[in-house]
This record gives structure tokens, C-alpha cells and sequence, in this order.
């Protein structure tokens, strides 16, 4: 599993019309945010999200967590292991990987929930 964390910008310019009063951060912005923070995590590209379900809003201030399970195809197995080195190796000895996986986003913290599931297609 490859989990990523992230502090919303109580400034954070999307903000100031979505919507005025009751801030909020809008579906398209969050799922812009799981590829970055795949890309980050794993080095490899999400070319398309399958399905995403949004369970509760993302306010100013919210601490999140993404969590990413992944799949490689295309390559021989893995050794035994989990998390970052998996993928990365994949990325590295096989330029070439494409695979699928599911995402999830938390909010931690003292009112910690579920913001958003969903599944993905990457390539490395």
C-alpha cells in the first residue's frame, strides 16, 4: 500500500467560489490531487480514473490520507514486499508497466472519515 498525506490550504483559491459561505473542495480538484499524490508515491502516471464515489465533503483545514492499492500486469511478479519499493521497481525495470488499483481518501484527525474510494488505470 502507498499512502500519501496532505494539509488543505485554509487559502487555498478554490475556496473563494465553491462556495462562498460553505467552502468546500470541488470532486474534480480531489481526484486531480489522488493522481499527484500517486505520482508522487508510486513515480507513475494515472491515465484514468474508472470510478470514484465521494462520501463526504473537504473543508479548509482537513488533514487527508490517500492510500493506494496497486496492481501491476504486464511484468513478471514481484519479490515479496509492499509499498513504495514495489512500485517503484516495477517503474524502474519495467518502463513500460501499466496496471490498476483503488484509492481511498481519509480525513484523520479527531472527526476522522471516509472523503472518497474509488479504482484507477496507471502506467509507470
Amino acid at each position: 500500500m502507498l499512502i500519501q498525506y496532505q494539509q488543505v490550504s485554509e487559502g487555498h483559491p478554490c475556496f473563494a467560489g465553491h462556495f462562498p459561505g460553505n467552502p468546500l473542495v470541488p470532486g474534480a480538484l480531489l481526484l486531480s490531487w489522488v493522481a499527484a499524490h500517486f505520482r508522487v508515491a508510486s513515480g507513475g502516471e494515472v491515465v484514468a480514473i474508472k470510478n470514484a464515489k465521494f462520501l463526504r465533503p473537504v473543508r479548509p483545514g482537513d488533514k487527508l490520507t490517500y492510500e493506494f492499492d496497486v496492481n501491476v500486469t504486464g511484468i513478471p511478479p514481484l519479490p515479496e514486499s509492499s509499498g513504495f519499493a514495489d512500485t517503484q521497481l516495477a517503474a524502474n525495470a519495467f518502463p513500460g508497466a501499466a496496471g490498476v488499483g483503488k484509492f481511498s481518501v481519509l480525513i484523520t484527525g479527531s472527526d476522522a472519515a471516509l472523503v472518497a474510494t474509488g479504482s484507477f488505470e496507471y502506467r509507470a
